[in-house]
Parts: structure tokens; sequence; C-alpha cells
């Protein structure tokens, strides 16, 4: 069995679920191999697993919500694209994958995907392509937008189902796109979340309040109201505080946090390999609201106290209202973000243990679910599926 995903993004995101996906792929069938074809710049951080292995795609940025730009390398957009075009089809033609996962984008940047998934769906047996979608995207009109933008709409149904790392009483995607009739089947896996025995135990040390900023790219107004609440936490408190900017955040704003920190019981890192030893430890954690940094979070049980960024997408503030309706996280929204609503959010949490509400916790095995589709073929696992999840979705959506 070979499994090829395709991560768009030179952040943690995309990588970080397709990576908790092939590990369940790789666990059923230790024979299997995948690969990770990506423009994240932090792959290399997650640990080895036998059977998987990453191909760096060229980065690039997005500037806004239909415009990348090369993120390095002296090519213009359109060059740029066309040398991911031909990495791509010569690792799919190479690899032979029997079955490809793609995250997020139905044609990658640009297009870039669409040499692959023709050639995918000509092939005698037809290679199973699946098309990967957390919960949340961002409003349904500016998806469409952004997918007709790139001629995807006539590629939508070359997939054989997309996969939702989600569920419809949290947020109904298919219905909120209107995917009945654009995709040919519609899988609702559950949320993508880290093993429950991964990455070893949370040890015994001293438990700390964690801010993790995520890739870090746009996390600096989190991470410096976190600094500005820490004397305040610090001194009320025999916790310590650790901070994880994020590899992507530049480097004079970490110097500029650092010149900030008060004097012992802190430490700062850019990235740290084992993220997920920390959270287990932590007693309450400050973060973004992106779709693993929620998830990770709801894994381990955690209080947290979310910031969701200012935009240009909405899916931050859509999954922080969700969420914090349910109890499961508390919300500062960004135009109220200061040092001192860190500060009483991180204490109140401290002595609140109805946060996250267990009764409304989401499912979290959307990377064993998906690992089942890929490895079994979507037709004989499809109802098996649905049956376990137990969730209603409109007949005409199936």
């Amino acid at each position: 069995m070979r499994v090829m995903m395709y991560a768009p993004g030179i952040g943690l995101g995309h990588v970080r679920r397709c990576y908790n996906i092939a590990r369940e792929v790789l666990k059923r069938e230790p024979g299997a191999s995948v690969i990770i074809v990506t423009d994240s710049q932090a792959a290399h951080t997650y640990a080895a697993v036998t059977g998987l292995d990453y191909l760096k795609l060229p980065s690039v940025t997005k500037i806004k919500r239909t415009i990348w730009i090369p993120n390095t390398i002296g090519l213009d957009i359109d060059q740029l694209v066309t040398l991911r075009s031909n990495i791509l089809l010569a690792a799919f033609r190479t690899f032979a994958p029997d079955a490809v996962l793609v995250d997020h984008r139905p044609v990658g940047v640009y297009g870039e995907l669409k040499p692959l998934l023709t050639e995918a769906a000509q092939r005698s047996p037809r290679v199973r392509l699946y098309l990967g979608l957390r919960d949340i995207l961002d409003d349904p009109d500016v998806m469409w937008g952004l997918w007709d933008s790139m001629q995807a709409r006539d590629c939508l149904g070359l997939y054989e189902a997309a996969l939702i790392y989600g569920q419809p009483d949290f947020y109904d995607l298919a219905s909120a796109m209107g995917m009945a009739g654009a995709v040919r089947d519609v899988v609702w896996n559950g949320y993508v979340a880290p093993p429950l025995n991964g990455d070893g135990p949370a040890g015994a040390q001293k438990p700390m309040v964690l801010m993790t900023g995520g890739a870090g790219a746009d996390a600096f107004p989190v991470a410096e109201a976190f600094v500005g609440a820490l004397p305040r936490i610090l001194g009320a408190t025999d916790l310590e505080a650790v901070i994880v900017t994020g590899p992507q955040m530049p480097l004079e704003r970490q110097d500029q946090l650092r010149s900030m920190l008060p004097s012992g019981r802190v430490r700062i890192e850019s990235n740290v390999e084992d993220a997920t030893r920390l959270v287990r430890r932590a007693s309450v954690i400050v973060s973004m609201a992106g779709y693993n940094s929620q998830i990770e979070a709801l894994r381990w049980g955690k209080r947290t106290l979310v910031v969701p960024r200012f935009g240009p997408s909405n899916e931050q503030r859509m999954r922080a209202r969700i969420f914090g309706e349910r109890n499961l996280i508390r919300v500062i929204e960004p135009e109220e973000l200061s040092s001192e609503r860190v500060a009483e959010g991180v204490l109140q949490l401290l002595q609140d243990d109805s946060v996250p509400d267990t009764s409304s916790m989401p499912r979290l095995d959307g990377a064993e679910r998906a690992a089942e589709v890929l490895l079994s073929g979507h037709t004989e696992h499809r109802s098996h599926v649905s049956r376990d999840l137990a969730l209603a979705v409109p007949e005409e959506g199936v």
C-alpha cells in the first residue's frame, strides 16, 4: 500500500494533520509507505516514522486570499507553480500511490495539482483520490470564490470523497458549502488529533502555563500580551511559564519578546520537537484558534484561553465561537486583547474545572478513521464510518 499526501502551506496545520493520519496508516499497515509532499518549512520537526518520508516543494506565501508569491527563490510565481506542478507529477508517477489525500486545496496553488489529478483519474486501476477538509474553512462564499478562481469546481468530481475532519453538529461544512452535487460523497471523520499514547508520558516536572503561537507568523500580539500578563500570573501562582513562538515568528519579534521577559520561571523557544509533552504538562494553555492547537489541547483535556486571529480568514473566529459556546475553551476576541485580559483569563481558568466540558467533547479519532478509509477503500468503509460516528448527514449529501 502506498499513500501520497499533499499538505500545502508553509505553516504547520496541514502537514500536522497529514502526519497524524500517516502514523495511523502505518500503525494499521506496517508495510505501507507514505510520502507527504509539502512546502512547510517545519515538516522535518515531526518525529521520524518508518515508512514515512517528506518531499519539500519550493515555498510560496499567501499575501491575500487568492494571491501567492514566491517565498524565497528568485522565480516569478508562474515559473514557481510550473516547477511545483512538475515535481508533484513526477513524484506521483514514480511513487505510484494507491491513494492520494489532498489536504485543503482541491487543485493546489493556482491549479498545480490538475495534471496529477487528471492522470490519477485516468489510471487503470483508478487511483483513489480523497480531499481532506478541516472542520471550518472560511465563509462559504469566500471559499467558493477562491475555488472558482482556480477552476476547481470541475475537479471536485474526480475525488472519491471529501473527508471532513470535524462533525456536523459542531459545524456542517457540507451543507454550508453546498457540497451536494459538487463532490461524489462526504465522509465525516471526526477531529484529527494525536494518539492518546503518543510522544511519551508527560513526566513529573513542575506544572506550567504554556503560550503557543502555532507556526508563529501572526502570533506576536498574543505572545506580547502573554508576556505582559506574566508578572501577575507568576506573582499569584508557583507555575513556570513556557512560550513557544513558532518557527515563523520573525527573529526581531522573538528578540523583542525576550527583552520583555520577567526574570525567573520563564523560558522562550522558537520551536520544540516534542510539543505534545509541553501540552500535557500545562495547567493552562494560551493560544490562537488554529485547528491543531485547539484539538491537541482538547485531546489532553486542557484548560485553554484562545485569541483568534484578526483575519483575513474568518475560520479562527468561527471555530473559537463554536468551541466557546460549548464551554470547551475561553475566548478573548482579538479587538479586546490585552495583558490584563490574559492575566484574568489564565487565573480564572486555574480555578475553573468545568473547562473543557467533557459532555460537549467532539470525536477525536479522525486520524484513525481517515486511515481506515485510505487503507480499505471508500465504498466498503462508508457505512461503517457513518454508523460509528452516529452523525446525521443529509441524504442528498452522501
